[in-house]
C-alpha cells in the first residue's frame, strides 16, 4: 500500500507563499504555483485556516485517494504530496495541467455537449471507484481539446468519510431524499448540465426553467419531462438517470463526428 508522500515547509516559506499572487482560490483553500519552494509543474493547495476536524478528514481522504492507482489513471489531475508546516497538514500539492476552466470558456453548442458527455464519464469512473464527487461546477471541471479532468479532489466522499461541505445545490434534494448517495451526484449532475446547456448562471435559474414549458433543444423530449418531474419530487419518484444521456440523435452525431 502506497504511503502518502509529505513536504515540510517552514512558518518562512508559508508567509512567502501567501504573499504571491494566487493561482486560483475558493471558499476554503487558495492555490499558488511556488516552484522555488515545491518545483516546477506543481500546484500547492493550501487549506484557509478552518476547524481541526475539517482539517483531519480532508487529510484522511487524501491519503486514501493517493492509494487508489485507477484514480491515477483516469484523472489527469492527482494528489502528488501532503504538505504541512510546523509539523501541522496544511494542504496538499498536485501536478499542474493545461487545462482550463469550462467557466472560461465560450463553447459552441456541440462543444458543450462534449464536455458534458466526457465530464459525465470521468463522473462514472470516479462512481465505479467508490468516490462521490463533491462540487461539480464550471471552476472545477477543467478541459482540454479533447479531455476534461476534475480538480478540488479533497471535496468528495469516500467510505466512511463525508464531504467536508454538502453543496448548497442538494438543500432540496437531501431534506427530501435524506441520504447523499450515486442519487445524489446524478441529481447535482443534471442541475449541472441545464446550467450549461441553457446558459444559466445560478442554481435557482434552474429551478426557475423547471417551472416554465422550455426544454432544451439537445435533449429527447420525453426523456427531459421525465427526469425533470422526478427531480421536482424527489420522494419516491427520483431515479438515477442522467439529462446528458438522452441527447437527440442529430446532437450526438455531430458530436462523434464534428466535422
Amino acid at each position: 500500500m502506497k504511503c502518502l508522500p509529505n513536504i515540510e515547509i517552514t512558518k518562512e516559506q508559508l508567509k512567502y507563499g501567501r504573499e504571491q499572487i494566487s493561482f486560483d482560490s475558493g471558499a476554503e483553500s487558495i492555490l499558488y504555483e511556488l516552484p522555488s519552494i515545491f518545483g516546477s509543474g506543481t500546484v500547492a493547495k493550501i487549506w484557509k485556516n478552518g476547524r481541526q476536524e475539517v482539517i483531519q478528514n480532508k487529510f484522511e481522504k487524501i491519503k486514501r485517494l493517493y492509494q487508489i492507482e485507477e484514480l491515477r489513471k483516469i484523472n489527469d489531475i492527482t494528489i502528488l504530496k501532503s504538505i504541512s508546516c510546523n509539523g501541522d497538514i496544511i494542504g496538499y500539492l498536485t501536478n499542474r495541467v493545461f487545462y482550463h476552466p469550462m467557466a472560461k470558456g465560450n463553447f459552441t453548442r456541440i462543444e458543450k455537449l462534449k464536455y458534458l458527455l466526457l465530464a459525465r464519464q470521468k463522473l462514472q469512473q470516479f462512481l465505479d471507484l467508490g468516490i462521490l464527487y463533491g462540487d461539480i461546477s464550471n471552476k472545477n471541471i477543467l478541459v482540454s481539446k479533447n479531455d476534461v479532468c476534475f480538480c478540488d479532489l479533497d471535496n468528495v466522499a469516500y467510505q466512511e468519510l463525508k464531504m467536508d461541505i454538502e453543496p448548497l445545490i442538494l438543500d432540496y434534494f437531501l431534506s427530501d431524499y435524506g441520504k447523499l448517495d450515486e442519487k445524489a451526484i446524478s441529481y447535482m449532475y443534471n442541475i449541472f448540465t441545464i446550467k450549461i446547456l441553457c446558459s444559466l448562471k445560478e442554481n435557482q435559474d434552474v429551478e426557475q426553467y423547471f417551472k416554465t414549458e422550455k426544454v432544451p433543444h439537445e435533449l429527447l423530449l420525453g426523456a427531459y419531462y421525465s427526469i425533470r418531474y422526478q427531480m421536482m419530487h424527489v420522494k419516491p419518484w427520483y431515479e438515477e438517470h442522467y439529462f446528458i444521456d438522452y441527447i437527440k440523435n442529430k446532437y450526438k452525431k455531430r458530436v462523434t463526428n464534428p466535422f
